[in-house]
């Protein structure tokens, strides 16, 4: 006999330690029960020969799941038990659901590292559904800021140490019943985020990383020291990793920068298509950089060539999550994966980067195995495979291709894309075929893809087949022009990170500039590939806008008003005194450079972006260093009139350098490059410092002194 009792949902019975199936000839009816959480015991009558419990998996399908008296039910549903007495089997059927389902787990996001100024994220891990559920949020560390989305929360912390947050959840059934229950979860907030600076041309300074005048000279050096969440930017120029080794990542969320010029200190005021910088290994036999395991890296504005390996010529990648934007992975070789290999899960997001003149057996632009990529307005060029996949080889893996250029490789068979178990998706995205329509070996189609010639400046392959290097930006008449889609470019996030004073960096949507350092969208539509189409082969800069301000007693030159400089040069103006000297006010006997104060508002470039030079004629030569942003100036000529007369000296005689100074103080001494040639500490009194001949500018405090050694 078997009797069905339908869930009534009811409210008052709740959690129960234990239910026992009676069996039915007792004509005792068993409710179904509401309760909180599991796991819920079901026992069966004592004294039978055997006991089956099953599950009910659909109306017609039963699960066996044990068979013993006694069985712990841990998941809502409907479970039924057949009793065998030996003269009759007994089949008794009981509804069970847990407001709590399953696990439930305060869970925070391991890919943002644990640092003061870093946003954390916390969410609850559990299963609402057929549930109303609500949560609150709750934190022991006061200094903080904090934003709350359903089952997330998301905190900055400002000081370090170990920290508690906590959520009560609430769970209201429809009979009524409402259950609460309490997760916690801690973190351990490091210090801020470490900024390193890389430059093989700096000339003296501590060699610590901790700024451009103290640079590291080797890439290593900085990968060394950087542990998770930390930035490494490096300056133009050429890098290798030492013999036998590669660029490795030891910790989790490290990135690094190129194409600094040495000065910058923003992000965003980097001309990466300026200042080349490239990482290239000068042996054989091993990656330029290798990724295995790390997770939330970055390598950005870098070339990378002339690897030589088994797997990942350019960048091996395996079990590793990485950022790979604004790059050339070129001239590179391995049997599989000549630019790059992504294996064994490494999934890779890419975006602006071209992938040239790679060589390999396999997938010579790339080979994916077992991961799945990402890849955004990439150009795949100019690869060769002595067997499949010039451009792509796919092995078990499903690629995500957008806005990318897939054209011009060469293989002895698929020279453009070769899958074996794999089936990547490609949407507005260029690709070379040898049949109309949409070929189903390439992938899926997304929509948006299309064939054609996208005219590049030169491919990667002259006439008889031989490989050159390749110019990837496009001509006229492109078929790339103007059909990409521009969701897929604001998706990719581009950091804005200010290293010197370790604000908290910031992460804004979208990529501003293509590969060449032209705007990312030009007209309405961005282009496929990773270079915006531009008619001109010099691409113009753009102007930015200096005003000078008219000031009483002064002279300027140029003169007040409205001046213009190109994006990343210098401005320089004079400052002088009128011959009547009406700048000066009664009984003041300091010198302009003493008492003169520029500033633009900017906090940043008022202490460290403006350079002032007494010349011999007691004028003052200013220089706004990097422009990045339109400036307008406030000159003070009576700014420091209060303060003391510093009544230090700077001239030359022969090949030295005098100072006198009144007290103990820093000086540092660069050349007209801008680099630092000597820093120390002198004390009261004269000071002579042997140096080469040459202009130098010495500085001392605030203040610069030009001196020229014959």
């Amino acid at each position: 006999m078997t009797v069905d009792i339908p869930l009534k949902d009811a409210a008052g019975h709740y959690t129960q330690d234990s239910l026992t199936f009676y069996a039915h000839w007792h004509q005792k009816i068993v409710v179904d029960t509401v309760t909180c959480e599991g796991p819920l015991r079901l026992k069966g009558m004592p004294g039978a020969k055997s006991y089956k419990w099953e599950y009910l998996v659909s109306a017609t399908e039963k699960k066996e799941i044990g068979n013993a008296q006694h069985f712990d039910a841990e998941k809502s549903g409907t479970y039924v038990l057949t009793t065998d007495y030996g003269t009759v089997n007994v089949q008794d059927t009981f509804k069970v659901l847990f407001a709590f389902e399953g696990k439930q787990e305060l869970k925070n996001n391991k890919h943002i590292p644990a640092k003061i100024g870093r946003k954390q994220e916390f969410y609850v891990k559990m299963d609402t559904v057929g549930r109303n559920v609500s949560y609150k949020w709750s934190l022991t560390e006061g200094d903080t800021t904090h934003s709350m989305k359903g089952d997330s929360l998301y905190v900055v912390f400002r000081t370090s140490g170990k920290k508690e947050v906590g959520v009560e959840i609430t769970v209201t059934l429809p009979s009524g019943l409402i259950c609460k229950k309490v997760l916690s979860a801690s973190i351990v907030i490091s210090e801020k985020y470490n900024g390193f600076f890389v430059d093989q041309h700096v000339q003296g300074g501590r060699e610590d990383g901790s700024s451009w005048a103290n640079a590291y000279r080797r890439i290593e050096q900085a990968l060394d020291k950087a542990r998770a969440g930390d930035c490494v930017w490096v300056a133009r120029g050429v890098y290798t990793p030492p013999t036998g080794k590669s660029y490795e990542m030891k910790y989790d969320s490290v990135e690094v920068y190129g194409g600094f010029g040495a000065w910058e200190s923003y992000l965003h005021e980097r001309v990466f298509a300026s200042n080349q910088t490239i990482v290239r290994r000068s042996d054989n036999g091993s990656s330029v950089i290798v990724i295995e395991g790390s997770k939330g890296m970055r390598w950005d504005g870098f070339t990378i060539e002339q690897g030589q390996a088994t797997q990942g010529g350019g960048i091996l990648n395996k079990n590793g999550q990485v950022t790979i934007a604004n790059c050339i992975i070129r001239n590179n070789r391995a049997d599989q994966g000549g630019g790059i290999y992504n294996g064994n899960g490494g999934d890779a997001v890419i975006f602006n980067t071209e992938i040239s003149g790679n060589t390999a057996t396999d997938g010579a632009g790339m080979y994916n195995h077992s991961a799945h990529p990402r890849l955004t307005n990439v150009t795949i060029s100019g690869n060769l495979a002595s067997n499949q996949g010039g451009g792509l080889y796919n092995d078990g893996s499903n690629p995500d291709v957008r806005n990318t250029i897939l054209w011009g490789n060469r293989a002895a068979k698929f020279p453009n894309v070769s899958n074996t178990g794999s089936t990547p998706m490609f949407s507005f995205s260029l690709i070379e075929k040898d049949r109309a329509g949409w070929d189903v070996a390439l992938g899926s189609d997304q929509g948006g893809n299309i064939d054609g010639s996208p005219v590049f400046r030169k491919r990667g392959f002259d006439e008889s087949g031989a490989m050159r290097e390749g110019d990837y930006r496009l001509g006229a008449n492109s078929a790339a022009e103007n059909q990409g889609l521009n969701r897929y470019v604001y998706v990719e996030k581009t950091r804005d990170a200010h290293l010197p004073t370790l604000n908290e960096s910031e992460y804004h949507s979208g990529f501003p500039y293509d590969l060449s350092g032209m705007n990312r969208i030009i007209e309405d539509r961005v282009d496929i590939g990773a270079y915006e189409y531009a008619p001109d082969i010099t691409f113009p800069k753009v102007s930015r806008e200096i005003v000078i301000p008219t000031v009483k007693g002064l002279i300027f030159q140029p003169t007040p008003g409205i001046h213009y400089v190109n994006t990343g040069d210098d401005f320089t103006f004079s400052v002088k005194e009128e011959e009547s000297g009406s700048a000066l006010k009664a009984g003041e006997k300091k010198r302009l450079i003493e008492r003169l104060k520029i500033t633009t508002g900017d906090p940043i470039r008022d202490k460290d972006g403006i350079e002032m030079t007494e010349n011999e004629d007691g004028s003052v030569t200013v220089k706004l260093i990097k422009v990045t942003e339109g400036i307008t100036l406030t000159v003070d000529p009576h700014a420091n009139s209060s303060a003391v007369v510093t009544g230090e000296k700077v001239w030359s005689y022969k090949d030295h350098v005098l100072l006198s100074v009144k007290a103990s103080t820093d000086v540092r001494i660069y050349d007209l490059e801008g680099r630092l040639v000597d820093a120390r500490k002198v004390n009261a009194g004269e000071t002579s410092i042997a140096l080469p001949q040459g202009i130098y500018l010495v500085r001392i405090a605030d203040r610069s002194y030009k001196v020229i050694l014959r």
